[in-house]
């Protein structure tokens, strides 16, 4: 349900402390998203083949969004992580 204001309802919210945010995320666990529930999820530790040359180390940013650093990312690893950062929206259907 839509709020009647939503400007005022998020003036009277309180912003969130990192470490308030890291406990939220551990209450709540693994969130599913992308564009469907259906579809196979990337396994744990996907084959090095299928990522091709993968670093060790990705570097990103968190801000009001995620910001990840595509600079030397194989391109089936940057299309795994847009899959994995998409929602679907069915009202677009």
């Amino acid at each position: 349900t839509p709020y009647e204001d939503q400007f005022a309802y998020l003036s009277r919210t309180e912003r969130l402390a990192p470490g308030q945010v890291q406990e939220l995320v551990e209450a709540l666990g693994p969130l599913q998203a992308g564009p469907s529930p259906t579809m196979p999820v990337l396994p744990a530790r996907p084959r090095r083949s299928a990522l091709a040359k993968a670093p060790k180390t990705v570097r990103a940013k968190a801000g009001a969004m995620l910001r990840i650093a595509t600079t030397g990312l194989p391109p089936q690893l940057i299309a795994a992580l847009k899959h994995a950062a998409s929602f679907h929206n069915p009202e677009f259907y």
